[in-house]
């Protein structure tokens, strides 16, 4: 465990410095003077060559690029990521009040996928060529093929224009969580749902589970006892992707349903050229992929005594 572990720092940090390098350079390439940006937000109008080169060296701007990254580098590595281009507080503090939000949203959507998708998949290997099962199966192919801000959008005229059943704005209260989980959860329980098909599917016959009928156990029992906690395994892999998924790709739906999370913070940021937020965010993102996978390879190891870590 503890050379798993430190293999894991390393990866984690060499994947953390080459995605601050790129993101920082293609953020660097980008068109647009943020000096410009920053003065004209302060002063409302267009600055004078003067006011920006003031900006510039206040912030560092007029520096090499290679200069700039070894700078923001140093100061990252001990936490502090700068100051927002837009509204002068800590990036980090910028991003940690959002994060909240974001989380909770990812949380809510990978709890519902799996609790839906499962089951389902569940059921339709059991009842394999049923009505159910062709049904499900068409279900979660329309599912998958709906792009999830198209979804947004029907969700949205169905239940909150037409009907006025559900809230669209905000995030102050349980309900406000329907619209933006259905948008992101549908597509992701569909997957779960032909994912789990396919590999009971594939289980079915195993010796394992022969051996389970011929002593007594009901075909309820033999599945759920015996085949589903063996292809726990690439479900746990799905599950695990999905959640850093939503976390880092859910920017259209937070930004549809004004919920106030870091993806729709991010379209701000990218609008006014904010770098220390983008960079920050992006570094953000990448170390709740890097950890996720790393949590879904321990456990990994604790559901299936088979699988070592090395």
């Amino acid at each position: 465990m503890f050379q798993f572990l430190v293999k894991r720092l390393v990866g984690t940090a060499a994947v953390l410095v080459a995605t601050s390098v790129l993101v920082f350079f293609l953020t660097y390439l980008a068109p647009g003077d943020p000096a410009v940006m920053i003065v004209r937000s302060r002063i409302g109008r267009l600055p004078t060559e003067q006011e920006a080169a003031v900006v510039r060296s206040e912030y560092g701007l007029d520096k090499s690029p290679w200069e700039q990254y070894i700078t923001w580098a140093s100061h990252a590595i001990r936490g502090d990521f700068g100051y927002s281009f837009r509204t002068g507080k800590p990036a980090i503090a910028e991003i940690g009040s959002r994060l909240a939000p974001t989380l909770l949203l990812a949380g809510a959507t990978t709890l519902f996928s799996a609790i839906v998708g499962i089951p389902i998949g569940l059921i339709s290997a059991q009842k394999r060529n049923s009505w159910w099962d062709n049904f499900s199966r068409i279900l979660s192919l329309l599912s998958v093929s709906i792009p999830d801000f198209w979804l947004a959008f029907l969700l949205i005229l169905v239940f909150s224009i037409y009907l006025g059943w559900l809230p669209t704005y905000g995030m102050r209260g349980a309900e406000y969580l329907i619209l933006p989980v259905l948008s992101l959860g549908l597509a992701n329980a569909a997957r779960l749902e032909r994912l789990t098909r396919s590999t009971l599917l594939q289980v079915q016959h195993e010796n394992y589970l022969q051996t389970a009928r011929a002593k007594g156990l009901s075909e309820r029992a033999v599945w759920i006892r015996h085949a589903l906690p063996n292809i726990a395994v690439p479900l746990l892999t799905v599950v695990a992707n999905q959640f850093s998924h939503i976390v880092a790709g859910s920017v259209i739906v937070e930004t549809l349903f004004s919920w106030p999370g870091i993806g729709n913070y991010y379209i701000i940021s990218i609008k006014f050229r904010d770098i220390p937020v983008i960079q920050a965010m992006v570094l953000l993102f990448a170390f709740v992929m890097v950890v996720v996978n790393a949590i879904a390879d321990i456990a990994y190891a604790l559901i299936d005594p088979r699988i070592r870590l090395e």
